[in-house]
């Protein structure tokens, strides 16, 4: 294993724009951790569909992730219940996994609904004047269901349970994956950029973050004061006061190791670099010291 040559300085960057990453980074985490623990709280949490009959009224109950929707109507109020073919179904505001259908649908011949169901095409269509919309029910026997409506007498039942399949268990890992995503986001924001640093040592520069240490030439070849034009990220992080990847600058792929894209130094070579030190001359000397050949300031 080679032996590391003695370090001629340890540069740190300037701290930048770390209240504007903060607030970033704790909105970002915040609403899409949130989405992604909603997310795979759908697909791993229990999900429950339960219709109940009892003290004369109909309860249609369905709980999924920390969310319990209800809907209630006496049966005394009921004008109709009708068994349907569901068709055209389009969803306005539900969730549907397979087996699981809940929320508000729109079907053709029939109108919005709200629904929790199995997501079967044949169901029951339960109406009533005080309904803002019909109710859509797949029980597991429609015609002893619609009789218990008919005589009030207490029943419980579920729908028929569906498979899920292999989709719905893959979307379930993604989703979990997606999770364990989350501590990345304040890594990104909240330690990345702190750790960012500059080693010389004689003959090359060590550009060091969180994991990662890359190593470039110096040489013979060119360090020059540089401020960019024009820059685009190619590849890479860019957020406030973070800026690690590749990046096209003046018309060129750089690597980029900054928290600005103010003035920083250039080092030219087969790969270049831009680095963005607290002080410039000061670190064009040392890259010079380490045998970097100076240039002219672009």
């Amino acid at each position: 294993m080679p032996v590391e040559s003695a370090s001629i300085a340890v540069v740190r960057p300037p701290r930048r724009r770390g209240l504007a990453r903060a607030v970033l980074g704790g909105v970002l985490t915040v609403v899409a951790g949130g989405a992604m623990l909603l997310a795979a709280s759908l697909f791993w949490l229990p999900r429950t569909i339960t219709y109940r009959i009892a003290g004369g009224t109909l309860t249609v109950q369905a709980r999924y992730s920390v969310i319990t929707e209800q809907r209630q109507v006496a049966l005394a109020e009921v004008s109709n219940v009708e068994e349907v073919r569901l068709r055209g179904g389009r969803r306005t505001h539900a969730t549907a996994l397979p087996g699981f259908c809940v929320g508000s649908f729109t079907y053709d011949g029939i109108g919005a609904v709200w629904q929790a169901t199995n997501c079967s095409t044949v169901a029951l269509v339960v109406r009533a004047p005080k309904l803002n919309r019909p109710l859509v029910i797949t029980p597991p026997d429609r015609k002893a269901f619609r009789q218990a409506m008919a005589d009030g007498n207490e029943l419980v039942v579920a729908p028929t349970a569906v498979a899920a399949g292999d989709g719905l268990a893959i979307a379930a890992w993604v989703a979990a994956a997606g999770v364990l995503g989350i501590p990345a986001l304040l890594v990104l924001f909240f330690i990345s950029p702190n750790r960012l640093r500059y080693v010389v040592r004689t003959g090359e520069l060590e550009v060091a973050g969180l994991l990662r240490r890359r190593r470039w030439p110096l040489t013979g070849v060119t360090a020059r004061r540089f401020r960019p034009s024009s820059t685009f990220r190619l590849m890479g992080t860019a957020v406030p006061g973070y800026y690690v990847g590749l990046f096209r600058m003046g018309g060129a792929r750089v690597y980029v190791a900054a928290t600005h894209l103010g003035e920083g130094v250039l080092v030219e070579g087969a790969r270049g670099l831009f680095v963005t030190p607290p002080d410039v001359d000061e670190f064009l000397a040392v890259l010079q010291q380490a045998g970097a050949v100076p240039g002219p300031a672009v």
